[in-house]
Protein backbone atom coordinates (compact mmCIF):
# COMPACT_ATOMS: atom_id res chain seq x y z
CA UNK A 1 0.00 0.00 0.00
CA UNK A 2 1.97 3.06 -1.22
CA UNK A 3 1.28 6.97 0.69
CA UNK A 4 -1.47 8.52 -1.93
CA UNK A 5 -3.63 5.01 -0.62
CA UNK A 6 -3.32 5.28 2.95
CA UNK A 7 -4.06 9.11 3.13
CA UNK A 8 -6.82 8.56 0.75
CA UNK A 9 -8.09 6.14 3.48
CA UNK A 10 -7.23 8.04 6.36
CA UNK A 11 -9.40 11.00 4.25
CA UNK A 12 -12.25 8.45 3.82
CA UNK A 13 -12.11 7.53 7.88
CA UNK A 14 -11.82 11.25 9.00
CA UNK A 15 -15.30 12.34 6.57
CA UNK A 16 -17.00 9.01 7.72
CA UNK A 17 -16.68 10.16 11.39
CA UNK A 18 -17.52 14.01 10.63
CA UNK A 19 -20.24 12.74 8.87
CA UNK A 20 -21.36 10.09 11.79
CA UNK A 21 -21.48 12.56 14.40
CA UNK A 22 -23.94 14.41 13.07
CA UNK A 23 -26.67 13.23 15.07
CA UNK A 24 -29.63 14.48 12.24
CA UNK A 25 -28.33 13.09 9.32
CA UNK A 26 -30.27 14.10 6.09
CA UNK A 27 -28.53 11.78 3.80
CA UNK A 28 -31.31 9.56 3.73
CA UNK A 29 -33.73 12.60 2.59
CA UNK A 30 -35.61 11.50 -0.76
CA UNK A 31 -37.62 13.28 -3.16
CA UNK A 32 -41.25 13.02 -2.15
CA UNK A 33 -43.45 13.07 0.87
CA UNK A 34 -42.27 13.93 4.30
CA UNK A 35 -43.88 12.11 6.91
CA UNK A 36 -41.82 8.20 7.04
CA UNK A 37 -38.13 10.24 6.76
CA UNK A 38 -35.89 8.45 9.79
CA UNK A 39 -34.82 11.12 12.23
CA UNK A 40 -37.64 13.47 11.00
CA UNK A 41 -40.94 14.42 11.49
CA UNK A 42 -43.24 17.16 9.63
CA UNK A 43 -44.81 20.09 11.58
CA UNK A 44 -47.90 20.99 9.09
CA UNK A 45 -50.47 19.05 7.03
CA UNK A 46 -49.57 17.30 4.59
CA UNK A 47 -48.43 18.69 0.90
CA UNK A 48 -47.12 21.49 3.31
CA UNK A 49 -43.65 19.93 3.38
CA UNK A 50 -41.92 18.00 1.02
CA UNK A 51 -38.03 16.65 -0.25
CA UNK A 52 -37.51 17.70 -3.89
CA UNK A 53 -34.24 17.11 -5.89
CA UNK A 54 -33.32 21.50 -6.20
CA UNK A 55 -29.56 22.84 -6.63
CA UNK A 56 -28.07 23.51 -3.37
CA UNK A 57 -26.18 26.07 -2.10
CA UNK A 58 -22.78 24.92 -3.96
CA UNK A 59 -24.88 24.66 -7.52
CA UNK A 60 -25.08 20.85 -7.08
CA UNK A 61 -28.11 18.67 -7.72
CA UNK A 62 -29.17 17.58 -3.73
CA UNK A 63 -32.43 16.39 -1.91
CA UNK A 64 -33.79 19.90 -0.08
CA UNK A 65 -36.94 20.37 2.30
CA UNK A 66 -39.15 22.89 1.16
CA UNK A 67 -42.09 24.45 3.05
CA UNK A 68 -44.74 25.33 1.46
CA UNK A 69 -47.39 26.71 4.30
CA UNK A 70 -51.09 26.38 2.92
CA UNK A 71 -52.14 30.39 3.79
CA UNK A 72 -50.91 33.30 5.72
CA UNK A 73 -49.61 33.15 9.05
CA UNK A 74 -48.91 29.43 9.63
CA UNK A 75 -45.85 27.87 11.60
CA UNK A 76 -44.57 24.87 9.26
CA UNK A 77 -41.24 22.91 8.95
CA UNK A 78 -39.21 20.00 10.63
CA UNK A 79 -38.76 19.04 13.72
CA UNK A 80 -35.99 15.87 14.47
CA UNK A 81 -37.17 13.51 16.14
CA UNK A 82 -36.73 12.86 19.71
CA UNK A 83 -32.97 12.81 20.49
CA UNK A 84 -32.36 11.03 24.29
CA UNK A 85 -29.34 8.72 24.25
CA UNK A 86 -27.62 10.69 21.64
CA UNK A 87 -27.28 14.04 23.30
CA UNK A 88 -25.27 14.04 27.00
CA UNK A 89 -25.75 17.45 28.55
CA UNK A 90 -22.42 17.67 29.81
CA UNK A 91 -21.19 18.37 26.31
CA UNK A 92 -21.52 21.37 23.64
CA UNK A 93 -23.22 20.90 20.29
CA UNK A 94 -23.68 22.81 17.22
CA UNK A 95 -26.79 23.13 15.28
CA UNK A 96 -26.49 24.47 11.67
CA UNK A 97 -28.92 24.47 8.69
CA UNK A 98 -28.82 25.78 5.10
CA UNK A 99 -31.64 28.44 5.03
CA UNK A 100 -33.34 29.81 2.06
CA UNK A 101 -36.23 31.75 1.36
CA UNK A 102 -38.39 32.46 -1.65
CA UNK A 103 -41.26 34.75 -2.56
CA UNK A 104 -41.26 36.96 0.22
CA UNK A 105 -38.20 39.02 2.13
CA UNK A 106 -40.49 39.03 5.19
CA UNK A 107 -40.63 35.41 6.10
CA UNK A 108 -39.29 34.73 9.47
CA UNK A 109 -37.25 31.68 10.78
CA UNK A 110 -38.04 30.03 13.94
CA UNK A 111 -35.56 27.52 15.44
CA UNK A 112 -34.82 26.08 18.77
CA UNK A 113 -33.89 22.99 20.63
CA UNK A 114 -37.24 21.81 22.19
CA UNK A 115 -36.58 19.87 25.97
CA UNK A 116 -39.56 17.64 27.28
CA UNK A 117 -40.23 19.35 30.37
CA UNK A 118 -42.57 22.01 31.60
CA UNK A 119 -40.83 23.48 34.31
CA UNK A 120 -37.48 25.40 34.25
CA UNK A 121 -35.60 22.88 34.04
CA UNK A 122 -34.12 22.53 30.80
CA UNK A 123 -31.92 25.13 29.76
CA UNK A 124 -30.21 27.98 31.51
CA UNK A 125 -29.65 31.31 29.67
CA UNK A 126 -26.80 33.53 29.72
CA UNK A 127 -27.80 35.61 32.52
CA UNK A 128 -28.10 32.81 34.75
CA UNK A 129 -31.89 32.63 34.44
CA UNK A 130 -33.40 28.92 34.34
CA UNK A 131 -35.97 29.04 31.13
CA UNK A 132 -38.30 26.28 30.33
CA UNK A 133 -38.47 23.82 27.58
CA UNK A 134 -37.65 25.26 24.79
CA UNK A 135 -34.24 27.35 23.47
CA UNK A 136 -34.84 29.29 20.63
CA UNK A 137 -31.63 29.80 18.40
CA UNK A 138 -33.74 31.97 16.55
CA UNK A 139 -37.17 33.45 17.64
CA UNK A 140 -38.47 35.32 14.66
CA UNK A 141 -36.94 38.13 12.46
CA UNK A 142 -36.76 38.29 9.00
CA UNK A 143 -33.89 35.92 7.13
CA UNK A 144 -31.13 37.76 5.44
CA UNK A 145 -30.09 37.01 2.01
CA UNK A 146 -32.45 38.61 -0.04
CA UNK A 147 -33.36 35.28 -1.48
CA UNK A 148 -29.52 33.31 -1.38
CA UNK A 149 -28.63 30.53 0.76
CA UNK A 150 -27.57 31.53 4.18
CA UNK A 151 -25.93 29.17 6.65
CA UNK A 152 -27.43 29.42 10.25
CA UNK A 153 -25.17 28.74 13.35
CA UNK A 154 -26.40 28.28 16.72
CA UNK A 155 -24.31 26.73 19.73
CA UNK A 156 -25.95 24.78 22.86
CA UNK A 157 -23.40 24.53 26.05
CA UNK A 158 -23.01 22.20 28.64
CA UNK A 159 -23.28 22.13 32.27
CA UNK A 160 -19.95 23.96 33.16
CA UNK A 161 -18.98 24.98 29.84
CA UNK A 162 -17.87 28.82 29.77
CA UNK A 163 -17.43 29.27 25.51
CA UNK A 164 -18.72 32.45 24.64
CA UNK A 165 -19.22 31.16 20.96
CA UNK A 166 -19.66 34.82 19.36
CA UNK A 167 -19.17 32.85 15.60
CA UNK A 168 -23.05 31.98 15.86
CA UNK A 169 -25.15 33.60 13.53
CA UNK A 170 -25.58 33.52 9.56
CA UNK A 171 -22.88 33.26 6.95
CA UNK A 172 -23.08 33.42 3.37
CA UNK A 173 -21.42 31.84 0.87
CA UNK A 174 -18.64 33.89 0.92
CA UNK A 175 -18.13 32.75 4.68
CA UNK A 176 -18.98 36.64 5.88
CA UNK A 177 -20.71 36.77 8.72
CA UNK A 178 -23.99 38.89 7.34
CA UNK A 179 -26.34 38.84 10.63
CA UNK A 180 -26.70 37.97 14.36
CA UNK A 181 -28.82 35.53 15.37
CA UNK A 182 -30.41 37.55 18.77
CA UNK A 183 -29.33 35.54 21.67
CA UNK A 184 -26.53 34.01 22.98
CA UNK A 185 -25.85 30.65 23.74
CA UNK A 186 -27.95 28.71 26.46
CA UNK A 187 -26.83 26.34 28.65
CA UNK A 188 -28.35 22.93 29.46
CA UNK A 189 -29.15 23.16 32.75
CA UNK A 190 -28.38 20.13 35.13
CA UNK A 191 -30.94 17.76 34.37
CA UNK A 192 -30.77 15.74 30.76
CA UNK A 193 -34.13 15.06 29.34
CA UNK A 194 -34.67 14.43 25.52
CA UNK A 195 -34.57 16.80 22.51
CA UNK A 196 -35.96 17.83 19.28
CA UNK A 197 -34.49 19.97 17.01
CA UNK A 198 -36.93 22.40 15.52
CA UNK A 199 -37.41 24.41 12.26
CA UNK A 200 -40.14 26.46 10.93
CA UNK A 201 -41.14 28.92 8.70
CA UNK A 202 -43.49 31.67 9.83
CA UNK A 203 -45.00 32.91 6.64
CA UNK A 204 -46.09 36.63 7.42
CA UNK A 205 -46.32 38.14 4.30
CA UNK A 206 -47.70 36.04 1.45
CA UNK A 207 -49.40 32.40 0.71
CA UNK A 208 -47.01 31.82 -1.75
CA UNK A 209 -44.25 31.99 0.90
CA UNK A 210 -41.65 29.34 0.56
CA UNK A 211 -38.82 28.23 2.45
CA UNK A 212 -35.99 25.66 1.83
CA UNK A 213 -33.71 23.95 4.29
CA UNK A 214 -30.17 21.84 3.17
CA UNK A 215 -27.68 19.73 5.09
CA UNK A 216 -29.17 20.21 9.14
CA UNK A 217 -26.37 19.49 11.22
CA UNK A 218 -26.58 18.72 15.06
CA UNK A 219 -23.38 17.73 16.47
CA UNK A 220 -21.24 17.62 19.17
CA UNK A 221 -18.48 20.30 19.25
CA UNK A 222 -15.42 18.37 19.73
CA UNK A 223 -12.95 18.91 17.07
CA UNK A 224 -14.28 16.58 14.55
CA UNK A 225 -17.15 18.81 13.24
CA UNK A 226 -16.87 20.40 9.89
CA UNK A 227 -15.93 23.77 10.67
CA UNK A 228 -17.38 26.81 9.41
CA UNK A 229 -15.42 28.03 6.64
CA UNK A 230 -15.91 24.40 5.35
CA UNK A 231 -19.25 24.60 5.56
CA UNK A 232 -19.75 27.71 3.89
CA UNK A 233 -16.86 27.06 1.19
CA UNK A 234 -18.62 23.64 0.03
CA UNK A 235 -16.05 21.36 1.55
CA UNK A 236 -18.56 19.02 2.60
CA UNK A 237 -20.76 16.31 0.52
CA UNK A 238 -23.23 17.54 -0.72
CA UNK A 239 -25.32 15.64 2.24
CA UNK A 240 -23.15 16.32 4.89
CA UNK A 241 -20.41 14.21 4.18
CA UNK A 242 -17.30 15.87 6.53
CA UNK A 243 -14.85 18.03 5.80
CA UNK A 244 -13.76 16.45 2.66
CA UNK A 245 -14.97 16.68 -1.01
CA UNK A 246 -14.57 14.31 -4.31
CA UNK A 247 -14.03 14.42 -7.75
CA UNK A 248 -12.87 11.52 -10.18
CA UNK A 249 -9.21 12.20 -9.02
CA UNK A 250 -10.16 11.04 -5.16
CA UNK A 251 -11.14 13.12 -2.17
CA UNK A 252 -9.36 16.15 -1.49
CA UNK A 253 -9.53 19.06 1.43
CA UNK A 254 -8.46 22.33 0.61
CA UNK A 255 -8.66 24.68 3.57
CA UNK A 256 -6.30 23.84 6.15
CA UNK A 257 -3.79 21.19 7.40
CA UNK A 258 -4.69 17.95 8.51
CA UNK A 259 -2.90 15.94 11.98
CA UNK A 260 -3.36 12.22 12.35
CA UNK A 261 -2.83 11.29 15.88
CA UNK A 262 -2.80 15.04 16.94
CA UNK A 263 -5.62 17.78 17.24
CA UNK A 264 -2.85 20.71 16.06
CA UNK A 265 -0.99 19.79 12.76
CA UNK A 266 1.03 23.73 13.18
CA UNK A 267 0.41 25.94 10.22
CA UNK A 268 3.79 24.62 8.52
CA UNK A 269 2.76 21.24 7.63
CA UNK A 270 -0.53 20.04 5.24
CA UNK A 271 0.07 16.93 6.76
CA UNK A 272 1.48 15.81 10.47
CA UNK A 273 1.37 12.44 11.40
CA UNK A 274 2.03 11.71 15.27
CA UNK A 275 3.11 7.84 14.80
CA UNK A 276 4.98 5.59 12.43
CA UNK A 277 3.83 5.11 8.61
CA UNK A 278 4.32 2.43 6.39
CA UNK A 279 4.55 2.65 2.63
CA UNK A 280 6.34 0.94 -0.17
CA UNK A 281 6.95 3.86 -2.05
CA UNK A 282 7.33 8.06 -1.24
CA UNK A 283 7.75 10.23 -3.79
CA UNK A 284 9.48 13.67 -2.56
CA UNK A 285 9.55 16.28 -4.94
CA UNK A 286 13.21 18.44 -4.42
CA UNK A 287 16.05 19.96 -6.25
CA UNK A 288 19.04 17.96 -6.36
CA UNK A 289 22.74 18.10 -6.11
CA UNK A 290 24.07 18.04 -9.84
CA UNK A 291 25.80 21.60 -9.24
CA UNK A 292 28.71 19.27 -7.73
CA UNK A 293 30.06 18.42 -11.18
CA UNK A 294 29.58 22.27 -12.24
CA UNK A 295 32.79 23.45 -13.48
CA UNK A 296 32.46 26.68 -10.91
CA UNK A 297 31.40 24.66 -8.06
CA UNK A 298 34.05 25.37 -4.93
CA UNK A 299 35.31 21.49 -3.68
CA UNK A 300 36.02 22.03 -0.19
CA UNK A 301 39.60 20.48 -0.07
CA UNK A 302 40.37 17.52 2.39
CA UNK A 303 42.09 19.45 4.79
CA UNK A 304 39.08 21.41 5.16
CA UNK A 305 36.92 19.16 5.80
CA UNK A 306 39.02 17.48 8.36
CA UNK A 307 39.22 20.87 10.04
CA UNK A 308 35.53 21.03 10.34
CA UNK A 309 35.08 17.94 11.14
CA UNK A 310 37.63 18.08 14.00
CA UNK A 311 36.11 21.55 15.47
CA UNK A 312 32.22 20.73 14.68
CA UNK A 313 31.83 17.21 14.56
CA UNK A 314 30.06 16.86 11.46
CA UNK A 315 30.31 17.16 7.55
CA UNK A 316 29.90 20.85 6.05
CA UNK A 317 26.49 21.63 5.40
CA UNK A 318 25.54 18.45 7.38
CA UNK A 319 23.24 18.95 10.47
CA UNK A 320 24.45 18.22 13.86
CA UNK A 321 22.60 15.06 16.03
CA UNK A 322 21.75 17.60 18.33
CA UNK A 323 19.88 19.26 15.54
CA UNK A 324 18.59 16.52 13.86
CA UNK A 325 17.19 15.39 17.31
CA UNK A 326 15.55 18.76 18.23
CA UNK A 327 14.08 19.56 14.70
CA UNK A 328 14.10 16.17 12.84
CA UNK A 329 15.15 16.17 9.07
CA UNK A 330 13.32 17.05 5.81
CA UNK A 331 13.56 13.95 3.72
CA UNK A 332 13.95 16.20 0.77
CA UNK A 333 16.36 18.40 1.67
CA UNK A 334 18.59 15.89 3.38
CA UNK A 335 18.30 13.63 0.62
CA UNK A 336 19.96 16.46 -1.86
CA UNK A 337 22.89 16.94 1.36
CA UNK A 338 23.72 13.19 0.95
CA UNK A 339 24.11 12.87 -3.01
CA UNK A 340 26.15 16.41 -2.73
CA UNK A 341 28.66 14.35 0.02
CA UNK A 342 28.50 11.20 -3.02
CA UNK A 343 29.31 13.36 -5.46
CA UNK A 344 32.00 15.24 -3.65
CA UNK A 345 33.14 11.75 -2.42
CA UNK A 346 33.29 10.85 -6.48
CA UNK A 347 35.18 14.26 -7.09
CA UNK A 348 37.89 12.91 -4.01
CA UNK A 349 38.29 9.91 -5.81
CA UNK A 350 38.57 10.69 -9.50
CA UNK A 351 41.30 13.06 -7.77
CA UNK A 352 43.17 10.44 -6.07
CA UNK A 353 42.70 8.15 -8.81
CA UNK A 354 43.85 10.83 -11.26
CA UNK A 355 47.61 11.66 -8.72
CA UNK A 356 47.80 7.56 -8.23
CA UNK A 357 48.11 7.06 -11.96
CA UNK A 358 50.44 9.67 -11.90
CA UNK A 359 52.41 8.64 -8.97
CA UNK A 360 52.65 5.08 -10.91
CA UNK A 361 53.40 6.42 -14.43
CA UNK A 362 56.64 8.54 -12.27
CA UNK A 363 57.41 4.54 -10.55
CA UNK A 364 57.43 2.77 -13.77
CA UNK A 365 59.54 5.25 -16.09
CA UNK A 366 62.12 5.07 -13.08
CA UNK A 367 65.00 2.73 -14.26
CA UNK A 368 65.65 -0.52 -12.83
CA UNK A 369 68.73 -1.35 -10.81
CA UNK A 370 70.16 -3.71 -13.68
CA UNK A 371 69.72 -0.43 -15.90
CA UNK A 372 71.63 1.79 -13.40
CA UNK A 373 74.74 -1.41 -12.77
CA UNK A 374 74.83 -1.42 -16.88
CA UNK A 375 74.89 2.26 -17.65
CA UNK A 376 77.56 2.30 -14.77
CA UNK A 377 79.87 -0.05 -16.99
Amino acid sequence: MNLRVLLALAGVLMAYGANAQNIIPSNNWEAGATETLPYYDEIGNAGENIIETGTNPFGVDAALWRVIPASIDLWRGMASRQLSTEISNQKDYRFSVWVKVLNDSNARLISYLRGSTSDNTDFTNDAGTDVRRDYYFRSGGNVPGNGNWVLMVGFVKGVGSTKAYSEQGFYDLQGDKVSDLGTAPYTFNTTNPNFHVVCQLNNRGSANENMLFFDPRFEEVNGLEPSIPNLVSGNTSPQGGGIWATNTNGIHYNSGNVGIGTEDPGSDWKLAVNGKIRSKEIKVETGWADYVFEKDYSLPTLQEVEHHITEKGHLINIPSAAEVEANGIELGEMNRLLLEKIEELTLYTLQQQKEIAALKKMIDNRPSKETKEENKD
